[in-house]
């Protein structure tokens, strides 16, 4: 009796376009490239401090573990708008909002 042989394995991207898991990988991907540009704009203690949690609805959804850092991200919203804007290869981001989480 014989068995049949597994077709050639695919490339994963070929796995995963289409699939909610592919929708997954790539908003994985975006978020890491946003809070990689943002760690350029912020000084190094608040990159440090701080994350990229979502973009929902053009809105930037961040979290900090200083109250304090917090302040100062929501006080720079507007000059990190529009620098992050003119940022290639990032969607249109309007609001920024920053969750203090200890």
């Amino acid at each position: 009796m014989q068995t049949e042989k597994p077709s050639d394995p695919k490339p994963i991207q070929a796995l995963l376009c289409g699939s909610t898991v592919g929708a997954i990988v790539k908003k994985a991907q975006l978020l890491n490239k946003i809070e990689h540009s943002l760690s350029t704009l912020l000084a190094k203690e608040m990159a440090r401090c701080t994350h990229v949690l979502n973009l929902k609805e053009s809105c930037l959804i961040l979290t900090s573990n200083n109250s304090a850092i917090a302040t100062r991200i929501r006080y720079r919203e507007d000059e990190l708008l529009i620098k992050l804007n003119r940022m290639a290869d990032l969607p249109e981001i309007t609001r920024i909002e920053c969750v203090v989480r200890p």
